[in-house]
């Protein structure tokens, strides 16, 4: 009987459309969100590796760049997003912390784990891809989701299904948040 109300109810109010991307609550305050830039630590252990890596994961979040959407790009000075590294055999791949006031960003910082790298744990360069931008969807002010999508908080979304950059549903809440 229930599920027939809601059945009947759907048909007639109709159903709400469903977003799997959740928010971290915040974000960028500028004016143009394009003019989002990062840096690289250059005492970084593998930082040439980290330099590469972070190009071609800015890239794609930079790939679904409309009018206001975030558009990260590398400097030699500033460090709204700095990205630097981490030694611990027994911490995360990677993670982010964000500095934030009056519900909006400042500041961004993406730890990498250097010992990951060291003892070869990233299968290819695109698994560590996957990291990076999936710490700059953070940054972007994503959260963790499910699915087959680049902010799935495990690498096993890369590992069993390939995903390196985002998908459609990660870039809807990218142009949910910015647009």
């Amino acid at each position: 009987m229930i599920l027939t109300c809601f059945l009947l109810g759907s048909l007639v109010f109709g159903v709400p459309g469903v977003k799997a991307y959740e928010f971290l609550g915040y974000e960028w305050s500028y004016s143009d969100i394009r003019d989002l830039t990062y840096k690289v630590d250059s005492n970084c252990d593998h930082y040439a590796y980290i330099v590469d890596t972070s190009y071609y994961a800015s890239s794609s979040w930079n790939n679904i760049v409309s009018s206001g959407c975030p558009n990260l790009n590398e400097v030699t000075s500033g460090d709204l997003v700095y990205i630097t590294d981490y030694e611990d055999p027994y911490g995360d791949l990677a993670y982010t912390y964000v500095w934030h006031s009056g519900g909006y960003y400042y500041s961004s910082i993406i730890y990498i784990n250097d010992y990951k790298i060291d003892v070869t744990y990233y299968t290819d360069n695109l698994h560590f891809q996957f990291v990076v931008c999936h710490e700059m969807g953070h940054t972007l002010g994503l959260a963790h989701e499910s699915g087959s999508v680049v902010m799935y908080p495990y690498d096993s979304v890369y590992l069993d299904l390939g995903i390196y950059q985002p998908t459609t549903d990660d870039e809807n809440g990218i142009v949910a948040l910015y647009s």
